[in-house]
């Protein structure tokens, strides 16, 4: 919170309230209902810290990584039947 409060800071902004009336789309995600999810349909994504110097650095760990190298490869060649079927929509079991 400390961060986000310093890095405001720097801009002048006026904070305005509004009802959820008002706001329809925050209050659609606040509201919004969802199906209920069992324990084994919920991954997390382990963080490392990495020193990154580039974007080059970054754009290559990306790559390497096993979560998101995948994506990498659909979007240079969305055709290769493998790198589809693991891209494809996530239905739920």
């Amino acid at each position: 919170m400390i961060r986000w409060a310093l890095k405001l800071s720097e801009f002048n902004i006026e904070w305005e309230h509004r009802p959820g009336v008002q706001n329809v789309v925050a209050d659609l995600l606040s509201r919004n209902p969802v199906d209920s999810v069992e324990g084994s349909q919920i991954s997390c994504a382990a963080l490392r810290a990495l020193a990154i110097n580039s974007r080059e650095q970054f754009i290559k760990e990306q790559r390497e990584d096993p979560e998101l190298g995948h994506i990498y490869r659909y979007i240079e060649n969305p055709d290769e039947g493998s790198v589809n079927a693991r891209v494809g929509p996530r239905t739920s079991s």
